[in-house]
């Protein structure tokens, strides 16, 4: 029997490495990756290749442009792959738009466009949750600047204002009274398709009660709005520190996200893997949907340590293979993205104070004994490919300066 190919679109990002590693870890897969080409960063990609990767396709094409499509036909072509999961959430945007061509030469493992964009777009989120039953926190769809002048005026603060689309934290700015709300939204909203007062209120930032409290995850992988596999987790530290992406992360057992997790996928009629991402209110314990991802996510390689191989369910469900899911998972287990904790010691700090506490919590971070790592010693590559690619956009950067 052939061995299947795998593309894995963004498979360079941290979720495309998971995926690729899990899948490794499951089966006899040949794995492809696509990324943008970086120029001379390209020749270190190279070099320092993951040991999951068999592989490497650059393109020059943007995930935006029209030659995308065109550039994935080739290598489905080219490599005869058997299926395609993008990896990070522009890719994931990509692929679903180009489904309906994509299929023609390939198994297409993402859901479709518009199914897909109720999620990628997070004012369609809002909506999508509050039909589900889903709590989520007061939330705001000004249709212009005139209505945002309104809401600035009545609101109660701290507010979050959000970008409709995005991950990882960007495009989120919280304001603490009406003048902040006002300049905040202003600068975003010119951002935005059109820019300034003529704008298309479906590209405006919505506006959401801030709460207070830690991010909790419930990460699932769903068939025909039917979740087949799940587990929980807690973001300890996060890049930026008031929130975004967990590189610190715990897993947990949280029953009442996992059913909120279920009401949504049955709602949706959800295939594949999504991130349901809550705060848990610190004043009353309270539980609302924050976002949701309906990709792979970058803390994927802890699920997959955790016991629960969401890159492999995806691929045997495609196949038509009878997947052995798993009754439980290993609850309390740690994962740290170490060289993201020691950037973030010196990202923008305001201060020594605040170099010291951040210092603090990295090393409060090794009290866990079980614990998954960034820097594996089983496929270091990568990890030494992160830090000299940081090397030589710091040296670019240096040298632009100097010029």
């Amino acid at each position: 029997m052939r061995t299947p190919n795998i593309l894995i679109v963004d498979g360079l990002s941290r979720n495309g490495l998971a995926v690729a590693r899990g899948l490794k870890m499951g089966g006899p897969f040949r794995i492809h990756v696509m990324s943008r080409s970086s120029g001379s960063v390209d020749f270190l990609s190279r070099v320092f290749k993951s040991k999951s990767v068999d592989f490497l396709h650059f393109s020059s094409s943007s995930f935006h442009e029209d030659t995308f499509t065109e550039t994935v036909k080739s290598i489905l072509d080219e490599f005869g792959i058997d299926a395609v999961i993008p990896a990070g959430q522009e890719a994931a945007v990509a692929v679903s738009r180009a489904k309906p061509e994509l299929e023609k030469y390939s198994k297409i493992l993402i859901e479709g466009h518009e199914k897909l964009m109720d999620f990628a777009d997070k004012g369609r989120t809002a909506s999508v949750a509050a039909a589900s039953g889903i709590p989520i926190p007061d939330t705001f769809l000004p249709r212009d600047l005139e209505e945002v002048r309104e809401l600035a005026a009545a609101s109660s603060y701290p507010v979050v204002i959000k970008a409709r689309t995005g991950a990882g934290g960007r495009g989120i700015r919280i304001a603490e009274n009406s003048r902040e709300m006002l300049e905040i939204y202003r600068g975003m909203s010119w951002q935005c398709p059109g820019g300034g007062d003529s704008l298309d209120s479906g590209s405006l930032p919505i506006v959401q009660q801030h709460i207070p409290g830690k991010i909790h995850d419930a990460l699932v992988f769903c068939l025909n709005g039917e979740v087949k596999a799940g587990l929980t987790q807690q973001r300890i530290v996060t890049r930026p520190p008031s929130g975004g992406i967990g590189i610190l992360n715990i897993t947990t057992r949280d029953t009442r996200l996992l059913d909120h997790a279920r009401a949504l996928a049955l709602h949706t009629g959800w295939n594949g893997v999504m991130m349901l991402e809550f705060k848990v209110d610190s004043r009353d314990g309270g539980e609302v949907l924050l976002e949701v991802n309906p990709r792979f996510w970058g803390t994927t390689w802890l699920s997959i340590c955790a016991g629960v191989n969401f890159p492999l369910y995806l691929v045997q469900e495609a196949f038509g293979e009878k997947p052995s899911y798993p009754v439980g998972y290993r609850e309390g287990l740690a994962c740290r993205w170490l060289l993201d904790e020691i950037g973030g010691i010196f990202s923008s700090p305001r201060g020594f104070p605040e170099i010291a506490e951040r210092t603090r919590v990295f090393l409060s971070g090794f009290r866990y004994r079980e614990c998954a790592y960034d820097l594996m010693l089983s496929d270091p590559n990568p990890a030494f490919g992160t830090i000299l690619v940081s090397l030589h956009d710091c040296l670019r950067r240096a040298l632009r300066v100097r010029a």
